[in-house]
């Protein structure tokens, strides 16, 4: 059987000391050894390129290069650490050893000492080592190569770490995500792509988890090359361990996670818009249930006075002036509720974008004069000086009744809430090409926490205000919305509680100097009814009664009916310049019988101007009289002055005919 092959290159500069060397080892039974012998070192390394030996026995003290010298050579000729050469010398120095087995040596030998079973174990020792590591660094090189594979096929970016958490691989996508190459992602590592506003709290918790040797998994965002966007990755760090349980290597993933991301932030911001509607619907229930209650307590307080004199006044055994006061505190209720009943038909119209306004040239300072009237008797009750600065600064284009609508709720406002011996002001003045009413009262004040909700519909400071000082909560939601449509603004100004408080709306002013000669002359005329023939036809006794009385007051000549015969016979008989209709009658209603009316040639009143009367005050209703061929309408309960306004403007005014809708506030 023959024996396994071995070469051996021995590199000294002693002959003998080879010799004795090479006698040593073909003295092995085991092994044929190839012996090849040189003194000089750097021939030696020639030799080792060229023959390619199993071990090198290097003398440490040559002619040319020191042992550690060649080893270092060999190194770098091998490329590799761990090299199969023992080194001999004639110093026992252990020194020399160390220096030797940290450049790669594999054993140290002394010379004069070494006997030939000695020669061949360690020779034995060395080869089988050395195949042990390249076998051990082969196996290694597979396995990286697998891990490297594996790295690549995941759709994942890959990164891997020493223990100090140098970055040491990096997968090819990471690289194409990133843009950057294997090189510069070595040097930088995956920290360098994260968000700005990640960047710390990656840095403390990476070094957190370097220190610790724990588990790491955080989110953070990593710029895409591609585009330059961040998005949301999940980072997961694991520490390799030895078996002392020191950190020897670390792998790590980074996954794409941003849509999951934007889905959870998604989910969160719906959460958090449902829980904010969950809030504001409740808050809307509570304020709603506040109103109700509100408005079941506004509405039923005037009757209460309404309804305790009228059944005194029907036992008739009151004086004169006790009937004077019940019928004065009667109309005074009566109009509040009305104005109540208003509030709440104004509202809804505006919830419904049917606010409509008739607009003409309107003179403020007029508007202003009428509101200011309306609400004097109730300053002068509580001592509150009323002082107005009202020059004259031009026109606006507006509804004239719902701009006193405006003037008075301020107005209003601001004397409810002074106390008594307060004082208002208002003010009008131009500034640019725009009309400026400032409100201004000495009264409680708004805090802070209210200002941005006093323009808001139902709403109050609070339930204790609403009973102290009555009210829905609307005037204020009104004007705001009658200015707006106006094509102005409204804003108010407090310093706080108990400083008063300064409501300021502007108004566009139109570009002319005066109204026309005949919208002058009717506004001169609007309550000259005399002679003019007025025919009304109402089912209710009480309402015929009250037309009558009302009309003929004012001059008119007066003609009530109650139903459909006996209106055209009147037509026909009485020839009347103007119909005044109520709209829910049980025979027929006023809308069929205006379309009767119109349908009569103009010889026998088909072209009559009409009024309707009715309790539906909606702007639906308002659209179906004007279908119906009325000119004008007007809402129950009626305003006398309103109504004999619009009589007068039908007969003088607005002739020819022209369908025109007229409103109350």
């Amino acid at each position: 059987m023959s024996q396994p092959q071995r070469t051996v290159l021995i590199v000294d500069d002693s002959p003998e000391d080879s010799a004795l060397y090479r006698r040593y080892l073909l003295q092995d039974r085991e092994y044929q050894y190839t012996v090849v012998i040189e003194e000089l070192g750097r021939v030696g390394l020639e030799l080792w390129q060229r023959h390619q030996p199993d071990l090198v026995l290097l003398d440490y003290r040559l002619p040319d290069l020191d042992g550690v010298e060649f080893l270092t050579e060999l190194q770098t000729m091998t490329r590799q650490s761990f090299l199969p050469v023992i080194v001999v010398t004639g110093l026992g120095n252990e020194a020399i050893a160390v220096e030797a087995m940290k450049a790669g040596a594999q054993n140290y030998l002394v010379k004069g000492r070494l006997t030939a079973a000695e020669l061949q174990v360690a020779i034995n020792a060395a080869i089988e080592n050395f195949q042990l590591r390249q076998q051990a660094e082969q196996e290694l090189r597979e396995s990286e190569a697998r891990d490297r594979y594996l790295a690549e096929a995941i759709p994942h970016l890959v990164w891997t770490c020493d223990a100090n958490g140098l970055c040491n691989f990096v997968n090819q996508k990471l690289c194409e995500y990133t843009g950057l190459t294997f090189e510069q992602a070595l040097r930088v590592g995956w920290l360098s792509v994260v968000h700005p506003d990640d960047m710390q709290a990656a840095r403390d918790v990476w070094e957190t988890a370097l220190s610790d040797g724990t588990f790491y998994k955080r989110e953070y965002r990593f710029r895409r090359d591609s585009d330059g966007s961040y998005r949301w990755h999940l980072i997961l760090g694991l520490p390799l361990k030895d078996e002392q349980e020191q950190v020897v290597k670390w792998f790590g993933t980074c996954t794409d996670i941003h849509d999951q991301k934007q889905l959870e932030i998604e989910r969160d911001r719906i959460l958090e818009l449902e829980q904010v509607a969950r809030n504001e619907a409740e808050k809307a229930n509570r304020i709603k249930d506040e109103f109700l209650a509100i408005l079941s307590h506004e509405l039923r307080s005037p009757l209460n006075p309404i309804l305790g004199w009228t059944t005194l006044l029907q036992t008739r055994k009151l004086d004169d002036k006790t009937t004077a006061q019940a019928l004065a505190t009667i109309e005074r209720s009566a109009k509040l509720q009305t104005e109540l009943i208003d509030d709440l038909l104004d509202i809804a119209r505006i919830l419904r974008g049917k606010l409509s306004l008739n607009a003409r040239p309107v003179d403020l300072t007029f508007v202003i004069e009428g509101a200011i009237d309306t609400v004097k008797t109730v300053a002068a009750a509580k001592s509150i000086l009323i002082h107005p600065v009202l020059p004259n600064i031009g026109q606006v284009s507006g509804d004239s009744v719902r701009l006193q609508q405006v003037f008075w709720n301020l107005l209003s406002n601001a004397i409810k809430f002074t106390p008594h011996g307060g004082r208002v002001d208002i003010v009008l003045e131009r500034i640019s090409d725009q009309a400026q009413i400032t409100v201004t009262d000495t009264g409680k004040g708004i805090s802070s926490d209210f200002l941005p909700h006093i323009f808001e519909s139902f709403r109050q400071e609070d339930v204790s205000i609403t009973r102290k000082y009555g009210g829905l909560g609307l005037g204020l939601a009104i004007v705001r919305h009658i200015t707006e449509a106006h094509g102005g603004t409204v804003a108010v100004d407090s310093p706080g509680v108990n400083q008063g408080a300064t409501f300021t709306v502007t108004l566009p002013l139109l570009n002319i100097e005066a109204e026309s000669d005949r919208l002058e002359q009717c506004l001169a005329d609007e309550r000259n009814i005399t002679g003019i023939k007025v025919l009304t036809i109402d089912d209710d006794p009480d309402s015929r009664e009250f037309l009558t009385v009302l009309l003929a007051y004012y001059g008119a000549q007066v003609m009530t009916v109650a139903t459909s015969g006996e209106f055209f016979a009147a037509v026909e008989s009485f020839e009347p310049d103007v119909l005044v209709s109520d709209i829910g009658m049980p025979e027929v209603d006023g809308y069929t019988l205006l379309r009767q009316v119109r349908s009569l040639p103009p010889e026998r009143g088909g072209q009559i101007p009409a009024i309707a009367l009715t309790a539906y005050a909606g702007e639906i209703n308002q659209q179906q009289a004007l279908a119906a061929g009325f000119q004008s309408h007007l809402s129950k309960p009626i305003n006398p002055d309103l109504l004999v306004q619009t009589v007068s403007k039908l007969t003088s005014c607005y002739k020819p005919i022209t369908p025109k809708v007229c409103r109350g506030s």
